[in-house]
């Protein structure tokens, strides 16, 4: 019965949709970084396992960044963070760039593993978060138009950071 209720707000159509909102397109374009960020690791991790363990760990590395992303969705999704949703996505941004930074120092693979779980510790609620304020600031009616934008940026950079992360490999 609720389902037969429901009629879709109405919007004011424009080709640009959600992108017509400036915020929408600052979260969008910080999201690039994330999926670089990403794919810079999924094949920073196989180049490590290369050229510094000497064995493949490579999925030990992404297994732990996965594991770490999965208790920070936890924590995240359990504690109310009093800050508006803007303030604690760039908190969250800043506390994501923070934890992926050390990886680049390539430690031993036992440290290179906890850097990687502290790495994931921001992944899930940067995630989170972004599609909540992304909700909220897309014009009436475009928010799934939005997510949509936000997958699509995120797998960009998700190309470019392998991209880069893979020239560079082939360079070192």
């Amino acid at each position: 019965r609720p389902v037969r209720r429901w009629r879709p707000v109405p919007r004011t159509a424009n080709w640009l949709g959600p992108l017509m909102e400036p915020q929408v397109r600052r979260v969008l374009a910080c999201f690039v970084f994330v999926g670089a960020a990403l794919g810079a690791l999924a094949v920073g991790a196989v180049a490590y396992s290369e050229e510094t363990a000497g064995h493949d760990v490579s999925g030990l590395l992404l297994s732990a960044n996965g594991f770490g992303a999965l208790v920070g969705g936890l924590v995240y999704g359990t504690v109310r963070i009093p800050l508006p949703p803007a303030r604690r996505l760039r908190l969250l941004l800043a506390g994501l760039a923070l934890c992926y930074l050390p990886l680049l120092l390539m430690p031993g693979v036992a440290l290179m593993a906890v850097l990687a779980a502290l790495s994931g510790l921001f992944l899930a609620p940067v995630l989170a978060c972004t599609f909540l304020l992304l909700g909220r600031l897309a014009p009436q009616g475009t928010a799934t138009e939005a997510f949509s934008w936000l997958i699509s940026v995120f797998m960009c950079g998700s190309a470019l950071g392998t991209a880069l992360a893979g020239a560079a490999a082939d360079a070192a």
